[in-house]
């Protein structure tokens, strides 16, 4: 269940597949060839989801474009964020500032007409993740969470866009809306203060 497909600009046979749950997979020869690329020992990707707890639920994945030995990927189900300083042979987390239960207040997850004081479980999505141009340390992250609220035929989500200043080691949230955040651009190369989102998905409300 393939996402996101990447390759380097600086050498188009070193690719990248992300696979919710597989992880991640890399070639080096141009797809012909494909191996996990989760790390390994103490610089892996160690979040796990699933019956038998052996899911890695990656999503997005994102090659710096200012420096493409640094790779992002976003993970499903409260995954966060890994990144890696040497193309995908090892990873670290870096998801300080990205918890649902802080953009997402209680009135909002629950329905009107309950009274039930229990906050059910949320669960944050990253669906993009975009690096400035010419400053890898400005990174924007689009996620969705899924509210609990039952929408016409799909939960209800809402949309969020967080940005770090400091390459991932904080990330606050700058943008907030009524539909899941999917792809966001620079739209003015001479100002990269300039940006576009896009929301909503096919399958969510």
């Amino acid at each position: 269940l393939g996402y996101n497909v990447r390759y380097r600009h600086e050498n188009p046979d070193i690719m990248y597949f992300t696979d919710a749950w597989s992880g991640i997979h890399k070639s080096t020869d141009g797809g012909l060839n494909w191996i996990q690329s989760n790390g390994e020992g103490e610089g892996n990707i160690d979040f796990r989801v699933g019956p038998s707890l052996d899911n890695i639920p990656v999503f997005a994945l994102r090659i710096d474009p200012n420096d493409e030995d640094i790779v992002w990927v976003g993970l499903q189900d409260n995954g966060g964020l890994y990144k890696s300083y040497d193309g995908g042979q090892s990873w670290k987390s870096k998801s300080e500032g990205l918890d649902p239960y802080d953009v997402i207040p209680q009135k909002k997850i629950q329905n009107a007409d309950e009274d039930d004081e229990d906050i059910p479980e949320l669960h944050l999505t990253v669906r993009m993740i975009e690096v400035e141009p010419d400053n890898s340390n400005v990174v924007y992250v689009m996620v969705d969470v899924d509210t609990q609220v039952d929408g016409f035929q799909f939960n209800r989500t809402r949309g969020f866009v967080f940005k770090s200043t400091d390459g991932g080691e904080q990330f606050e949230l700058v943008g907030d809306f009524a539909n899941l955040t999917r792809w966001l651009f620079f739209t003015n190369s001479n100002d990269n203060e300039e940006l576009l989102v896009t929301t909503g998905l096919f399958d969510r409300e």
